[in-house]
């Protein structure tokens, strides 16, 4: 299933807010909670361009937030998406409207052509107030000319980010095998580049699912950790509370190999993920049951887009 954020919502929210960027700082932390939502919320490429009053923009309201949180805003809306525009559903008599509001290029726009091809897909609105046009269950689009309608889609919708991911990951089946969990890793954690290496590991070992949620709750972090990095590697507040919390202390999910064990650099080189050559990983993240290591670059290398997972399996 696919969710795809209402524009129109998300303005109405921002101009209705004190401050105006309240909304936008509440939708930046749901996808960060619900780590889910950052990989099947979709938007539009426009969305910035929103007009949440006369000679405002959505673009203008994330201005207002504080630097890494614009970094994190900007990033999912000008670069990392995902987004309507690159895979838009056809659709003949292509005109949509909620109200007198033309959405055909919007987020319920795409949400009403899905639902008239018999795809899963719903609406997210981020209402500020439960007056709002938007805060229903379902929302009502019109397909073709307001004066001569083709029909009248209904969308679901929702309004609570919670509400929302546990819809969506009650319909994401668990991994069932190694293969299956490195492809949901490969797709949902675009800042991290997973080498197959670590698919000729896993595959030599049994599968158990509890060793693989640990898997995907170490891949979660540094994918947020990542995240937070600026071009030169510098953490944002958030990036340094997530390093404190899991990289510190005795009970830290990540640790570097002890000055002892960093004597035998080869037991830590593996393949290079990206490319030819090798990486030697010093850093691992500890997956307790069975003893298994995740092992990747600390610190990331330049220019710091993606981090490097070069080995997953037992203890080395």
């Amino acid at each position: 299933m696919r969710a795809y954020i209402n524009e129109l919502a998300l303005a109405e929210a921002c101009a209705a807010a004190n401050p105006e960027c309240a909304p936008l700082e509440v939708l930046l932390a749901a996808r960060y909670e619900y780590r889910i939502l950052a990989d099947v919320l979709f938007c539009a490429r426009g969305m910035p361009a929103t007009e949440v009053r006369p000679n405002l923009s959505l673009r203008d309201v994330g201005r207002q937030l504080a630097r890494d949180k614009q970094r994190l805003l900007f990033r999912w809306t000008d670069r990392n998406g995902p987004f309507i525009d690159d895979d838009r559903q056809p659709m003949d008599e292509d005109l949509f409207w909620f109200g007198k509001d033309d959405v055909t290029e919007l987020g319920l726009g795409e949400a009403a052509r899905r639902t008239l091809s018999s795809l899963p897909a719903v609406a997210f609105s981020p209402v500020h107030s439960q007056a709002s046009r938007f805060a229903a269950d379902s929302l009502t689009i019109i397909h073709g000319l307001l004066e001569e309608p083709i029909a009248d889609v209904k969308v679901p919708n929702y309004l609570e980010s919670a509400a929302l991911a546990k819809s969506i990951e009650a319909e994401q089946p668990a991994p069932k095998n190694w293969g299956e969990l490195l492809t949901q890793a490969r797709q949902d954690f675009d800042r991290l580049c997973i080498g197959d290496h670590c698919d000729q590991i896993l595959s030599r070992q049994p599968y158990q699912s509890h060793q693989a949620e640990r898997i995907l709750k170490l891949l979660r972090v540094l994918q947020e950790l990542v995240e937070t990095m600026g071009e030169d590697g510098e953490l944002s507040a958030e990036g340094r509370r997530l390093h404190s919390q899991f990289f510190v202390g005795k009970e830290a999910w990540f640790t570097e190999e002890s000055e002892t064990r960093r004597h035998s650099p080869r037991t830590f080189t593996f393949p290079n993920p990206t490319g030819p050559g090798e990486l030697t990983c010093f850093w691992h993240g500890k997956i307790r049951s069975g003893f298994f290591r995740l092992h990747f670059e600390w610190p990331v290398e330049s220019p710091r887009e993606r981090l490097r997972v070069a080995y997953i399996g037992p203890h080395l």
